[in-house]
């Protein structure tokens, strides 16, 4: 071992028992603040967030000056380390560790091979913040769900999102969570369907229960909607079949709620004209009758193409 490397194991041995000592007395935080962990989903969703919204600076005025002394010029932080912080939920100190050092691919694998769920959820959000896919398992569908919906999956990558039990996952917890839902995450839906990861004859109901409980539906949606459609076109007649709120009595007493349908069957219109669609295609023909009477009786309407 070098001179350098027994140095540095010295260091980090001398912050580590600092650190722990610190905490004893209460001595890591200026004043009473405590960031609350539960204020996002959990805590890797907490990690993501000062990733996307803070930096080191930001977490400097609440962390003492005894602790912060320490990480100035020392080396990159231990898992020792991480996992007192994490477990304490020193959110403060944990978000100033997550965005003042870079940890490579190595150093996140340990962290997702770790005993302590509460590093394992830090390494989790470095993997997801630093692209690093192939340091999650593939077992681990939770990590790769939060992946899924925090990054733009390319077709090289769908594979690993291909699997049955993450499949099954990420359509339950989709169609549960449709109203936050990003475009981002139907693009990468479509991603998958695309790639053949997802095979849309058999998960017809998935897209069902999607179209029924979006709201305002968006570009993403119809591309993801469009493309699931040319890989299986009998779709188109299962969301035909969807129930909307188009009638006469819905205009007069829920104005809001018919508009938000008539513009759902203003979509499955754009799908049925641009997939070119035969009108000997099952529903087809009973769809172009449901139009031209929608049209004849809402012709004034300005929701009308």
């Amino acid at each position: 071992m070098s001179m350098k490397s027994i140095t540095e194991n010295l260091l980090l041995w001398k912050r580590c028992a600092r650190i722990k000592w610190a905490m004893r007395r209460g001595n890591v935080l200026i004043g009473n603040r405590r960031l609350d962990p539960t204020l996002a989903r959990n805590q890797v969703s907490a990690y993501l967030n000062f990733f996307k919204y803070q930096s080191p600076i930001e977490f400097r005025p609440y962390i003492s000056k005894e602790i912060l002394s320490l990480y100035d010029e020392g080396p990159t932080p231990t898992l020792y380390e991480i996992r007192l912080v994490c477990e304490q939920e020193i959110m403060e100190l944990a978000g100033y560790l997550l965005t003042n050092f870079s940890y490579d691919k190595t150093i996140v694998g340990r962290m997702l091979k770790s005993k302590s769920e509460q590093v394992r959820n830090f390494g989790v959000a470095i993997a997801i913040n630093e692209d690093y896919l192939d340091a999650i398992p593939g077992s681990d569908y939770d990590s790769l769900f939060l992946y899924f919906i925090e990054r733009r999956i390319v077709k090289t990558n769908a594979t690993t999102f291909s699997t049955d039990g993450f499949l099954k996952i990420l359509t339950a917890r989709l169609v549960q969570e449709d109203g936050s839902v990003l475009d981002q995450t139907r693009e990468n839906i479509a991603t998958l369907i695309e790639s053949g990861a997802i095979q849309v004859a058999l998960n017809v109901e998935f897209f069902k229960k999607l179209f029924e409980r979006r709201g305002t539906l968006t570009e993403s949606d119809y591309k993801m909607f469009r493309i699931a459609i040319l890989k299986f076109p009998g779709l188109f007649s299962v969301l035909t079949d969807v129930r909307l709120r188009i009638d006469p009595f819905t205009f007069q007493v829920d104005y809001s709620s018919w508009i938000t349908h008539a513009q759902k069957l203003m979509f499955l219109n754009r799908l049925r004209v641009e997939c070119a669609f035969n009108a000997d295609n099952p529903g087809v023909a009973e769809f172009d009758g449901r139009i031209n009477s929608f049209r004849d009786v809402f012709k004034g309407e300005q929701i009308l193409p």
